[in-house]
C-alpha cells in the first residue's frame, strides 16, 4: 500500500437509500467514482476521468441515481456542470459556462426531478446534452453555498466553534503557529467552521472545517462526541452516519466504518477497515447505454 501519496477520498450519502457515491482522486489529475452499498458494504466500481472535480459543488439525487457536479476546466474556459448517472462521469445533461468566474457552477438536488443551480440566470443545455422536460431548475448566484446547503439538508449543524477551536488549539505541539495561520485574515482564508450532526440521543459526530493558508485548501477534522467527552478520529479525512447508525470515514486511501457486532450494536469509535482503493489505477471503462440517457 502506498504510503507517501495515498488516494484522497470523498463521498456523497444518498437521502432515501443506504448508499454511498465515492469519489476517489489519484494519481494526479484521475478521479474514479464508485457506489458504496451500505446495507452489504459491497462496491461496483466505475468509470475514471480527468475532471476537475470540486466536492463543495456537487451532490446527488434522493435516490443516488443522479450527480450533478462542476468540472472547472479553467484555464481551457471550457468548463460546465454536468449531471450523470452514477458510477459513470459521462453526461446525460451539460450546461456549459466556459469561465465559472466568482464562485459561479455546480448546483444541489431538492428532489428528484428538481435542481438548484449555482449561476444567476438559465443556460441553454448542450444541445448534445438536453435537459428532459420533467426535470425542473431554479437559478440564484454566487451567494449560494452549496456546500452549506446540503450539509444543513442533511441534518449538520452550524454550531458556535470558538470555545471548541480554543481547546483543539491547547492539545496542538506548535499551536500558535499552526492555528494563527489558519485565522490569518487574507484572500486565502475563511473563518474555521464546526459542524455537529445527531448520532444517537447522547452521541454526535463533528466536523471542523477550516482553510489552510499555506496549502491553500480547505482541510478537516472529525471528532466523536459522546455526552461530554469528546475524541478526535485521528487521521480521518472525511466522515458521515449512514442509516445503520455507523460512522463511515476515509484514511488514507482506504474506506472504514464503526464495528458492528452480532447482537446487532454498534461500537462508533471504533473504525474497521473495509477498503484499501490505493491499488487503484485507471482501466478504460465502457459506458451501457442506459446509464447515456435520464
Amino acid at each position: 500500500m502506498p504510503t507517501n501519496h495515498p488516494a484522497r477520498i470523498f463521498f456523497l450519502l444518498a437521502r432515501e437509500v443506504n448508499k454511498a457515491i465515492v469519489f476517489r482522486r489519484g494519481p494526479t489529475k484521475w478521479t474514479q467514482m464508485i457506489v458504496w452499498d451500505l446495507n452489504s458494504d459491497e462496491l461496483e466500481y466505475g468509470q475514471w476521468s480527468k475532471v476537475k472535480f470540486q466536492k463543495w459543488r456537487c451532490d446527488i439525487s434522493p435516490s443516488g441515481k443522479y450527480l450533478i457536479y462542476l468540472d472547472d476546466q479553467f484555464e481551457n474556459g471550457d468548463s460546465a456542470t454536468v449531471v450523470s448517472k452514477p458510477p459513470f462521469w459521462t453526461a446525460i445533461t451539460k450546461w456549459k459556462h466556459y469561465n465559472p468566474l466568482f464562485g459561479i457552477g455546480g448546483g444541489i438536488f431538492k428532489s428528484e426531478n428538481e435542481i438548484t443551480l449555482n449561476w444567476h440566470y438559465m443556460l441553454e443545455a448542450d444541445e448534445l446534452f438536453p435537459a428532459p422536460p420533467q426535470l425542473k431548475m431554479i437559478c440564484k448566484g454566487e451567494s449560494f453555498n452549496i456546500e452549506t446547503t446540503r450539509l444543513e439538508r442533511d441534518g449538520w449543524h452550524l454550531l458556535d466553534s470558538k470555545e471548541f477551536i480554543n481547546l483543539q488549539l491547547k492539545k496542538q505541539r506548535e499551536p500558535s503557529t499552526f492555528w494563527n495561520d489558519i485565522n490569518l485574515e487574507n484572500q486565502f482564508q475563511s473563518s474555521p467552521d464546526l459542524w455537529s450532526k445527531p448520532i444517537t440521543k447522547n452521541a454526535s459526530l463533528y466536523r471542523l472545517s477550516y482553510m489552510h493558508p499555506k496549502k491553500i485548501k480547505r482541510l478537516n477534522k472529525f471528532f466523536f462526541k459522546r455526552r461530554q467527552e469528546v475524541k478526535e478520529l485521528k487521521e480521518i479525512e472525511w466522515a458521515e452516519i449512514d442509516y445503520n447508525g455507523r460512522i463511515i470515514a476515509t484514511r488514507n486511501g482506504t474506506l472504514l466504518a464503526s464495528k458492528v457486532f452480532d447482537d446487532g450494536s454498534v461500537q462508533l469509535d471504533n473504525l474497521e477497515f473495509l477498503y484499501d482503493l490505493n491499488p487503484q489505477e485507471p482501466v478504460e471503462i465502457s459506458v451501457p447505454d442506459i446509464m447515456k440517457q435520464w
